[in-house]
């Protein structure tokens, strides 16, 4: 697969289950995150394939998460479109 991937992971344990948390990390050429979903999808495929987990939680934060004072936020890569009106009858 060439180059091996820059995600990073966290191991521990909680009431005796084994957790494993993985991010995709940073580009190592540019040195930003590795976001988006093919990046999200080849750390997750590595991860089970190195891991080999009962279950697997995606956070589906493609577009990230965004701390601000004491709100957060989630900017997310969708457009919103805006509601059907409704018609008068």
């Amino acid at each position: 697969m060439g180059a091996p991937l820059p995600a990073v992971s966290y191991s521990g344990v909680h009431q005796g289950c084994k957790l494993t948390v993985v991010c995709n990390g940073k580009d190592p050429v540019s040195g930003v995150d590795s976001v988006g979903t093919v990046c999200a999808a080849l750390t997750t495929m590595a991860a089970v394939q190195a891991v080999k987990p009962d279950l697997v939680i995606n956070a589906g934060t493609a577009g990230g998460f965004k701390v601000c004072a004491c709100a957060l936020q989630l900017n997310a890569r969708r457009a919103l479109t805006p509601l059907p009106q409704k018609r008068e009858t």
